[in-house]
This record gives C-alpha cells, structure tokens and sequence, in this order.
C-alpha cells in the first residue's frame, strides 16, 4: 500500500481496473468521472478491492490523492 498524487491533464482518463486492496481517492483539485460518478474538489470516493473500478477521467483536468495498491504497470496506469 502506498500513497500518492496524480496530476490529471485536462482529457486524459485511466482504464476500468481492479484492485486488490480498497482505494481511496480524493479530488483535491478539478473534477475526475468515475463511470457515471462525477468527483468534484473536496469529494472522496472508496474503490473497492476486487471489484472493477470504472474508467476514471476528467474533462478540465485534476490533482487527485490516492492511498491504495502499488500501480501494476500491466495494466497500462504508468
């Protein structure tokens, strides 16, 4: 488990995936989607663990927190 920061560029999304331990993540700046789930500033939201995550995107771009997995560069999140 670890924690980090992903600056998101305005367009730019992450595939749906899986995780093996819960995630959580919080928008701290612009608006990510999560499926049909819109995040804004301030928002949290829990991926479950083992559970597929939607596709996560943002249409003007967004620093989010993540505290989860370590990345698995497998599935293309590098």
């Amino acid at each position: 488990v670890m924690s980090y920061l992903v600056r998101m560029a305005p367009g730019s999304s992450l595939p749906a995936h899986r995780h093996p331990v819960d995630e959580e993540c919080v928008v701290l700046e612009g608006e990510v989607r999560i499926g049909s789930l819109r995040v804004a500033a301030g928002g949290f939201h829990l991926g479950r663990a083992d559970l597929l995550h939607d596709r996560l995107g943002t249409d003007s771009g967004a620093l989010i927190f993540l505290r989860g997995a370590v990345p698995d560069a497998s599935q293309g999140l590098s």
